[in-house]
């Protein structure tokens, strides 16, 4: 069996929860399908540039453009090989939740096993509950995969359920929808996966905004937006506020420094 996850953090996490790996190949595919164009080939140029884009505020980072070539290149290996070892018979295991990236990813890698027409090995799916209550009555809320440590993923193969033939049909026709609408952002609505404008998230933006004072730091800013915890990176929010800036709503009061990320600087209110 070949386990799946959706994030780079989950992978590393999975990695070490050896008696849930049990010796399987894991394969982190952290495409970032919520965001960006996905009308072509998912790791096309169209692609690359949202990638490209979503780094636009670490342009001058020493080594950025080799650490996103790097990680294109081990996306595009692992959706090869992950696609021809199904294809050959191995079982598959996706781990996915209501995270829009994660859930995006899940939507398209059945799409994508649908077109083998059934001819493929088994495919289990496990789905991260929004919150579970520990033994000593802790309640505990996740986001992602990415926030489940290593000794807590054996709890989670309850869950574990084999993907059902129709379920892949259904996903492979969710996710053209989703390609033909080819929206700015996909998010997770009452738990569905639709297409949604690019200032879907920017009310909770303003409200981060309000808390500010009139000069501020950027990255507090951001740091602040990651806190709602609503599956968006740390890009798309500087994207955003960056959108702003060049609306005029706000301005930069100062630079930052080479070698530096973009967002560290300070701005303010206009």
């Amino acid at each position: 069996m070949i386990d799946i996850v959706f994030s780079d953090s989950a992978r590393g996490s999975l990695l070490m929860a050896a008696d849930v790996r049990k010796g399987n190949d894991v394969y982190g595919l952290e495409l970032g399908l919520s965001v960006g164009d996905i009308s072509g080939e998912i790791l096309g140029e169209a692609r690359r540039k949202v990638l490209y884009e979503l780094c636009h505020f670490s342009p001058e980072v020493p080594g950025i453009t080799r650490q996103i070539e790097e990680k294109i290149q081990r996306d595009e290996d692992g959706v090869q090989a992950v696609l021809s070892r199904a294809a050959a018979g191995e079982a598959v295991r996706l781990w996915y939740s209501g995270q829009p990236d994660e859930l995006c990813g899940c939507c398209w890698l059945l799409a994508k096993l649908n077109g083998l027409k059934g001819k493929h090995g088994t495919v289990y799916a496990v789905g991260l509950p929004q919150y579970k209550e520990r033994a000593d009555g802790v309640i505990v809320f996740w986001n992602g995969w990415g926030e489940v440590s290593p000794e807590e993923w054996g709890g989670f193969l309850s869950c574990e359920q084999t993907v059902p033939p129709v379920a892949f049909s259904v996903a492979f026709g969710r996710w053209l929808e989703l390609t033909q609408e080819n929206a700015p952002l996909r998010a997770v609505v009452s738990g569905r996966l639709v297409s949604v404008p690019a200032n879907f998230y920017d009310s909770f933006l303003r409200r981060g905004l309000d808390s500010m004072p009139e000069e501020f730091s950027e990255a507090v800013l951001i740091g602040k937006m990651m806190g709602y915890e609503l599956g968006v990176s740390d890009g798309w929010w500087a994207k955003r506020v960056e959108t702003m800036v060049e609306a005029g709503e706000l301005a930069a009061v100062t630079s930052a420094e080479k070698g530096d990320p973009l967002y560290r600087r300070t701005l303010r209110k206009v």
